[in-house]
């Protein structure tokens, strides 16, 4: 059986035989063995103790106990079960049997067993009915554990009665101090001290206060039933010492009683934090508070951060850290003191004090800091005194002209005066008094109590005194004020004037509020204040005071509309609503003669005089309520301006357009909705005021409107274009730290350098000039929008009004100089760039071209070696080096620069010159890589070949000339060859200088090279020496042939001087046909005996070629030269008569009436120009003389022509004697002027101009003007 002890039987073999082992000894023996381990389990059994845990140090609870004896009652019950069974009686009686010295001993203990059986089960039995008490005590909630104790103890009594076992001390304390235990635990559960700091410590202290009390509770209760015992059991009292029984719940109490005061210490000292001093050490004083309290923070913080259950009883670390909480606290507690005290001595006023003991609230109850206060209670007597005698001064001063209110009537506002005096010095006693009666009684204290007292009692008497005189003064003069009219004129200057008053006397009102402000004395006052007596008389009145208060209050608001409707009635709205008013000045006539506050039609006639005044003010503030909404609207286009950015972006052109646009269009819609509810709302006005639109009255408040819009419109443009200029003015971007409106970039366009978009204007409108003034325009634009309010058809539109305000014409001019400035400085910061404008401007391969001629010929005179056909190294290494310093200037210039409300991002006009420089720099650098590797490598191949070719044998004249080719070659280079090595390797040490690597191929070929080279020639000579007989033979063969070529040549240019076409002819194509067959049109019909001119150069060359291969002297053929250059020139010659000739008859076929003199002028100077820009060589030949001729014709016949083309020169006059044009009708209008002189021409022209003033003067008339379709010719 688990959980029970089984006594073990011996073998079974002994087992079997017991009755047949009686005389054998080892039989017997292995009996006793067996019973020597019963006994030995048996006593184990016995020896155990409830209270075994309690020694041990551990804190279990009841139901230990009765799981003990329910335990030992099982157990004790099974062993003597097992006792008593047939198997160990047979074994008890086989040694009694042999009288085993065993069987005595064994005998006892089976009665010992007996009688622990007996008591575990008679204990069992009893706790079993405590036990539900006590599960209980577990779950139950902790504050209700008090409702378990009495039934608890009271069946602990009843088992210290019944039972007869449990009725000892020893049981009775284990249970009690077991159940202590539970409490404890339940009491721990309870405050949760591992979280007790992280809620509020109120809450923390309530738990406590809860946990002390339930603990309490139930040592009470313990104390009662124990007195109980003495009377119920006087034989077996509970004799048991408390301080025993509960010295683990004592420790618990006590523990607990700590962490109150701990936290009721935390509770007190938090309320630091909000504690504020004031007076002259205020500040020093708050911070000290502070800093006390900071102290303390610091103290409790241990606690916060324990390792350890401070609610554990077991925890002794905790006595410690609350002992040196205890002595910071101590010193803190000093510390306050000190500083209330202080506080105190800073007080002015005995509230003062007051007020600053009550900020320290319950920290004053501590006991240290009462001690330090004890001391400053004379000197809150003398305060008093002080403030006594204050307000006894005050009250001397004032009671006959009292510190009044202003909102208050004169009598109760003394009374008001002087009850606040009586409260002033009634406070403080009140608190002085709750100090003690030993406080009182000190001399000071008496003599305090008298002044008090004497001072209350002035006070008093004035109160009354105060209030009977008023109560006489009401009964004079209340009744004649109620028979004043209800209305009155105000005066001005001694006349009345048009705005009305109520003439409620002011008496009557004073009247009212006295019995008010008394009535409301008696409802707040005190004990120690009296009741105040109103008068009969006032009292009628004041019953009426609430209609007083609706008639006055009604009347003031009738004239309050009547004034108001004078006060702001303008000239042009009086004749509108003049016929309502006239209605009003005759109602209001009752009120102002004839009824008094005693009448009984106030009421009608408040009724009708208010209708008629609302309708009338009705109407009127309708109109002015619509003028209102129409400025509002005028306002709205003021306040939500055309334009909008964001102060801190700057916006690409293209980006702030969209943008612009798109802000613009909402801005329209809503201007256009804003007019269309305007003319709503003036048909409103002329809707309510039932006039006719044609009324004069009417069209002149149009026309007052009408101003308005103007100006208010006129400030709505002026605000937006203020706002631009705004956005556009350095000095207010600056001041505001607002970025630059619009980002543009500085770009290179080759010739010159642009703004994208462009600064200025453009045709197509894109200018940054175009975009800004279209913004500035589309503002005033705005006007076109709104229909005009004294249009009768809605027609018109206030641009014009807008276009001639001073105001908006100045705002403009001021955006305009403003613009004006930023365009010009940044015209400026773009003509700093072109200062490099020579970079692209200048013709790269063009400049390489002139700086290498240039260069060349200057050095050409020092220069025999390889480079003498280019310009020095020093002068690459300056233009690279020139060019590289360039690149560094262009990277240090700015990127960006802000002008105005331009952000002008120069990146892309320095990215371009540095690629334009890089370009610059390439060329230099490039030029001299690739002639290394050009150089290198045609010599590298010019010495693989020759190498090959110099081996070919001779076998004819082809194969000889061929290698007499080669030997030429190998001639013509040796001594540029031989020199070019160390040209060339300081080319390359240039190039590495500027960072540009050579292949490295070349690199090890030019080291090669010089010896292959010195080979090739070596091999050359050896090649002559081989064939110098041929070549002999070859080479003067070839002389002979040069004296032939030399005859040829003198013969044709005999031919070429008699047949070139040198006279001037109209007939440029014969000319043409001549020059061409000479040149290389060699006609079979007709052919040249010497061939044609290219023949010639042809043949030429092929000689020159031939003796240079011979090394024969090589003839300079330069009549071949200069027939070819004289052909060139007389081709261009003749190119310019074929163009005059066919140009000037192209002019010829002009009608008279279209012929533009001027502009044919103009082309014949362009043609002057053109032949004069002819070389010099040919101006002596006949066919440019002709030509000259020709043009300086036309530009004497064109003035002639256009004197011909007065309006004096009509068909009869072109038809005088002597040699004149002649008119033929469809033909071309081109005059013959041969045979007129200038002179003639101009005669005629002035003769005809004064013969046609004569038909003017007789009344006759002129001959009619020639035919447009007439024409001249010679």
């Amino acid at each position: 059986m688990t959980g029970k002890t089984l006594l073990p039987l011996p073998p079974d073999e002994v087992f079997m035989n017991i009755d047949k082992t009686s005389h054998n000894k080892d039989s017997i023996h292995a009996l006793e063995g067996a019973i020597v381990t019963w006994t030995e389990q048996i006593r184990n059994i016995l020896s155990l103790n409830s209270e075994t845990p309690l020694l041990a140090g551990e804190n279990p609870g009841p139901e230990v106990e009765v799981e003990f004896w329910a335990s030992r009652a099982a157990d004790l019950n099974s062993v003597h079960e097992q006792l008593r069974g047939p198997g160990i009686s047979r074994i008890a009686t086989v040694l009694e049997i042999t009288r085993s010295t065993y069987f005595p001993s064994f005998s006892r203990l089976c009665q010992e067993v007996e009688s622990a059986r007996i008591e575990a089960n008679d204990n069992l039995l009893h706790l079993k009915i405590l036990e539900p008490y006590l599960n209980r005590l577990k779950i139950e909630d902790f504050t209700s554990l008090v409702l378990l104790f009495k039934p608890i103890l009271h069946v602990i009594l009843l088992i210290w009665i019944h039972s007869k076992f449990l009725n000892t001390t020893a049981r009775i304390v284990v249970l009690i101090r077991e159940i202590c235990n539970d409490i404890i635990k339940r009491g721990q559960e309870y405050i949760n001290s591992p979280s007790m700091f992280e809620v509020d410590a109120g809450e923390v202290v309530a738990l406590l206060k809860d946990c002390i009390r339930i603990c309490v509770a139930f040592k009470s209760i313990f104390c009662d039933y124990k007195s109980r015992t003495n009377i119920e059991c006087p034989s077996n009292p509970w004799r048991f010492q408390n301080t025993t029984l509960f010295v683990r719940i004592d420790n618990f109490l006590e523990r607990c009683h700590d962490i109150l005061d701990l936290m009721q210490t935390i509770l007190q000292f938090n309320k630091l934090d909000r504690v504020e001093i004031g007076g002259t050490k205020g500040k020093l004083l708050s911070s000290n508070v502070q800093q006390i309290f900071a102290d303390f923070n610091q103290a409790v913080i241990p606690f916060k951060m324990f390792s350890y259950d401070i609610a554990s009883v077991e925890a002794k670390q905790f006595d410690e850290d609350f002992y040196n909480f205890r002595s910071v606290v101590q010193d803190l507690e000093r510390r306050i003191g000190s500083l209330i005290s202080q506080a105190l001595d800073d007080s002015t006023t005995v509230m003062a004090c007051f007020k600053i003991l009550d900020s320290f609230d319950e920290l004053l109850e501590r006991d240290l800091i009462i001690s330090e206060m004890e001391d400053k209670h004379g000197n809150l007597l003398n305060s008093y005194a002080v403030e006594l005698k204050m307000v006894q001064d005050i009250f001397i001063a004032g009671q006959i002209k009292p510190n009044v209110n202003l909102n208050c009537p004169p009598r109760a506002g003394a009374v008001i005066w002087v009850r606040g005096l009586m409260q002033r010095i009634d406070e403080p006693m009140q608190r002085i008094r709750s100090m003690g009666s030993a406080v009182l009684r000190s001399e000071e204290g008496q003599e305090i109590m008298r002044a008090y007292d004497a001072i209350m009692s002035s006070m008093q008497h004035f109160e009354v005194t105060n209030v009977d005189e008023w109560a006489k003064d009401l009964e004079l003069t209340s009744q004649d004020k109620l028979k004043q009219s209800l209305l009155r004129r105000e005066d001005s200057d001694g006349t009345e004037s048009l705005f009305l008053k109520v003439n409620f006397d002011p008496a009557l009102v004073c009247l009212l509020r006295e019995v008010k402000y008394f009535k409301l004395l008696n409802d707040c006052k005190t004990e120690s204040q009296n009741l105040i007596q109103v008068p009969e008389s006032a009292n009628q009145i004041f019953v009426k005071g609430e209609t007083y208060r609706q008639q006055t209050g009604n009347l003031e608001l009738i004239v309050n509309i009547y004034n108001s409707m004078f006060s702001s009635l303008l000239d042009v709205e009086r004749p509108l609503i003049q016929a309502k008013l006239d209605s009003i000045d005759k109602v209001l006539l009752k009120g102002l003669k004839h009824m008094n506050w005693k009448s009984q039609a106030i009421g009608d006639f408040i009724t009708q005089t208010m209708s008629i005044t609302k309708e009338a003010n009705n109407i009127l503030q309708t109109c002015k309520a619509n003028v209102k909404e129409i400025q509002s609207i005028l306002t709205s286009f003021a306040n939500n301006l055309m334009m909008e950015r964001k102060a801190n972006k700057s916006y690409m052109v293209d980006e702030y357009k969209d943008l612009f646009i798109s802000h613009l269009r909402a801005r329209y819609v809503a201007i256009g909705k804003g007019g269309s509810d305007m003319h709503k709302y003036l048909e409103g006005s002329l809707k309510v005021l039932k006039v006719s639109k044609g009324a004069l009255v009417w069209r002149a408040y149009v026309d007052y409107v009408n101003h308005i819009v103007i100006e208010g419109l006129a400030v709505a443009i002026l605000s937006s274009v203020k706002y631009l200029k705004d956005q556009i003015d350095p000095s207010f971007l600056n001041q505001r730290d607002v970025n630059p409106l619009l980002e543009i970039s500085l770009r290179l366009a080759p010739p010159d350098v642009v703004f994208e978009p462009i600064m200025g204007s453009t045709r197509s409108g894109d200018g940054m000039r175009d975009i800004f003034f279209g913004w500035l325009n589309s503002f005033v634009n705005s006007a076109t929008l709104l229909s005009r309010l004294d249009s009768q058809e809605s027609d018109g539109d206030y641009l014009a009004d807008i276009q001639e305000n001073r105001h908006v014409l100045h705002a403009t001019a001021q955006v305009s100089r403003l613009y004006a400035w930023t365009e010009h400085q940044c015209t400026l910061f773009r003509e700093s760039f072109l200062t490099y404008a020579y970079l692209w401007t200048i013709d790269i391969q063009q400049y390489f071209q002139d700086f290498f001629q240039a260069e060349t010929k200057v050095d050409m005179h020092i220069k025999t070696d390889f480079l003498s056909t280019c310009p020095p190294l020093s002068a690459f290494d300056s233009q690279i080096a020139k060019y590289k310093h360039l690149q560094f200037e262009i990277q240090d210039l700015p990127s960006s620069k802000t002008i105005g409300f331009f952000k002008i991002d120069a990146k892309p006009i320095k990215n371009a010159l540095s690629s334009v420089l890089s370009k610059w720099i390439h060329q230099f650098q490039d030029f001299l890589l690739q002639k290394v590797i050009a150089d290198v490598t045609e010599l590298s191949d010019f010495i693989n070949f020759t190498d090959k070719a110099l081996d070919m044998e001779v076998v004819d004249q082809d194969s000889m000339l061929q290698v007499m080719g080669y030997l030429r070659d190998v001639r013509k280079r040796t001594e540029s060859t031989d020199n070019m090595f160390e040209p060339l390797r300081q080319i390359v040490t240039l190039l590495t200088k500027h960072n540009v690597s050579t292949p490295p191929e070349i690199v090890n070929c030019l080291e090669q090279v010089p010896i292959t080279w010195s080979n090739v020639k070596k091999k050359a000579m050896l090649t002559k020496d081989k064939h110098s007989k041929e070549q002999s033979t070859q080479a003067e063969k070839l002389k002979r042939q040069s004296k032939d070529f030399e005859f040829r040549v003198e013969e044709f240019c005999n031919h070429f001087k008699r047949v070139i076409p040198s006279d001037y002819s109209s007939n440029f194509d014969k000319a043409y046909e001549i020059i061409d067959h000479i040149h290389h049109e060699n006609n079979k019909e007709d052919p040249l005996p010497f061939g044609t001119l290219m023949d010639l150069k042809r043949d030429a060359a092929r000689l020159n070629e031939m003796q240079e291969l011979f090394e024969l002297y090589v003839i300079d053929y330069r009549q071949i030269d200069l027939c070819v250059m004289e052909t060139r020139l007389l081709k261009s010659v003749w190119d310019m008569i074929a163009l005059v000739t066919t140009l000037f008859a192209e002019w010829k076929k002009t009608k008279w009436d279209d012929i533009n003199v001027e502009s044919l002028s103009e082309a014949t100077k362009d043609l002057t120009k053109e032949i004069k820009g002819c070389d010099k060589y040919v101006k002596n030949w006949s066919a440019y003389k002709g030509l000259d001729d020709t043009i300086r014709n036309m530009q004497t016949s064109l003035p002639l022509i256009q004197e011909l083309h007065h309006p004096a020169m009509d068909v009869r006059r072109w038809r005088t004697r002597g040699p004149t044009p002649t008119f033929r009708a469809g033909r071309a209008a081109w005059p013959a002027t041969r045979g007129i002189t200038g002179m003639q021409v101009r005669g005629r022209v002035l003769r005809a101009q004064a013969q046609g003033l004569l038909p003017a003067k007789r009344g006759g008339t002129t001959a009619q003007e020639p035919s447009t379709a007439a024409s001249m010719q010679c």
